[in-house]
């Protein structure tokens, strides 16, 4: 019988290769959409801004303000890089001519000792007007009326002024204001402070810390991590504490807190007695006051009816109430109860012993629309603060030669 031989199948063994996927692939994909999402939205931006600014009906309007806004802004920006240049240089200098006087034994005139310690008088008590300031040879006499907790910061500051040799201390001081006329009104000193801790701050201040937020933004957005992030928004802040003039606390928040709050001191060339008359005339004020329209008394005893230029060139109108009237030496007043503008203010005459008078004033104002209504009013050229300095100037100039200038 025959035998059918089978031949034996050899087993092939296949080998399969498994490719490996790198984990960076995925992220390397998802940054790529990420970085396209990213350009059509600014390609999608530009686009937009675009078409506002070519619009055949408002376009050019549309232009027109942009650029005049660009044009504002740059010399804007001028101006408060020369404004703070000129600062930091004044700054250079106190600080040159504070560090030369302290190596020098030249005696220092009367009249410069007392203006040296009137200068500190504003900075540690909260009443300086009550204080009388006289000097001889290097003795400072102190005579007056003071709170008592303000007394001994006040000793040690006058103390420390180049050329002060002896105080003879003749002050009255008093646990309690209240029944006291002199210590009325007035608010507490906290002395000399660093520039960073006080509310408003020098150009040259607002210029350095401007400068140091722009870096971290900048560094911020370069480093593109938590740490970035936290840098960039650090900066921001520095950037808007910088850029910001007023207080952005809301109008009217607590009963005793105001948006704006105007401190200066004029020196005119004008004895106290012409000085005064010429603040007590009701018909000078329009003219050295820009934005006085009318100031006329009411038809109630020591009341006075205002008409001044609003933020948005609307006459605002309202009554004010003298609060305190002393001849030659002072004068207060106050809006009355639902006033549009609610302020007060004061005004103090003081000789300054070569025939001049220097006039101390203190001024509060809440706006209509709070910290809001200042930032319109600023983009409007209306500014409180920027227009005191020009009001005082036109008013010092009126005194000194007669002719007001507008």
């Amino acid at each position: 019988m025959a035998q059918r031989w089978i031949p034996t199948c050899k087993r092939l063994t296949c080998s399969t290769r498994t490719q490996e996927v790198s984990p960076m692939s995925s992220l390397d994909f998802e940054g790529k959409t990420a970085t396209s999402w990213a350009g059509f939205l600014a390609g999608a931006g530009v686009g937009a801004a675009f078409m506002y600014l070519i619009d055949p009906n408002n376009g050019a309007r549309r232009r027109g303000l942009l650029r005049d806004r660009a044009t504002h802004v740059a010399h804007k920006t001028a101006g408060g890089l020369g404004t703070a240049r000129r600062d930091l240089a004044h700054r250079a200098q106190g600080t040159w001519a504070s560090a030369r006087a302290r190596f020098r034994t030249d005696e220092v005139p009367d009249h410069v000792l007392v203006e040296r310690v009137r200068a500190r008088l504003g900075r540690h008590v909260s009443h300086p007007h009550a204080v009388d300031v006289a000097a001889d040879c290097g003795c400072v006499t102190l005579r007056g009326t003071i709170v008592n907790d303000e007394l001994k910061p006040l000793l040690r500051a006058i103390e420390r002024i180049p050329g002060v040799s002896e105080i003879d201390n003749l002050l009255e001081p008093h646990e309690a204001s209240e029944s006291i006329p002199s210590l009325q009104g007035g608010k507490p000193r906290r002395g000399g402070r660093y520039d960073v801790l006080q509310k408003n701050w020098s150009p040259s201040t607002r210029a350095l810390v401007g400068s140091l937020g722009s870096a971290l933004a900048a560094y911020g957005v370069a480093r593109r991590d938590k740490a970035g992030t936290l840098a960039c928004f650090t900066g921001a802040g520095f950037i808007l504490r910088a850029a910001t003039t007023h207080d952005t606390r809301p109008a009217g928040a607590s009963a005793g807190r105001r948006a704006i709050e105007i401190e200066k001191t004029i020196q005119i060339a004008a004895p106290v007695s012409k000085v005064f008359d010429f603040w007590t005339r009701l018909d000078t004020f329009p003219f050295f006051m820009k934005n006085v329209l009318e100031l006329r008394r009411a038809n109630v005893e020591g009341q006075y009816h205002w008409r001044i230029g609003g933020s948005g060139r609307e006459p605002i109108e309202f009554d004010a109430v003298s609060t305190r009237f002393e001849p030659n030496r002072v004068v207060a007043w106050k809006t009355l109860e639902g006033s549009p503008v609610r302020h007060a203010g004061v005004v103090n005459f003081e000789p300054d012993g070569t025939g001049g008078t220097r006039v101390l004033i203190q001024f509060s104002c809440n706006q209509p629309g709070g910290a809001v209504g200042q930032a319109i009013a600023a983009l409007l050229g209306d500014d409180p603060k920027a227009k005191i300095d020009e009001d005082l100037a036109r008013m010092k100039t009126a005194i000194e030669t007669g002719q007001a200038t507008m």
